[in-house]
């Protein structure tokens, strides 16, 4: 028996640009808290390794709030801005 729920998914462009969105999110998420990590610990983990502490919840929520860290954000490319977060 064979499920189909692959396949729907994979034909529905809707679905399809919303997981590459949720992926490329998911991808910036992971180099902020890698740029956080390599400041704090003077050490820079791989993204896998960074996938394999996010897999549990508080490995997750670490590393959300290592990416959330204001200096982390690079507004370098964003116009009209007046000024970067120190």
């Amino acid at each position: 028996m064979t499920s189909t729920q692959d396949w729907i998914q994979s034909n529905d462009a809707n679905c399809l640009s919303n997981r590459i969105t949720i992926d490329k999110i998911a991808l910036n998420l992971l180099k902020a808290a890698q740029r956080s990590c390599a400041r704090k610990l003077n050490t820079r983990h791989s993204i896998s390794t960074l996938k394999k502490i996010s897999a549990i919840p508080v490995g997750a929520l670490d590393t959300l709030s290592a990416a959330c860290d204001p200096r982390n954000i690079d507004l370098g490319n964003v116009k009209g801005r007046a000024h970067a977060i120190a």
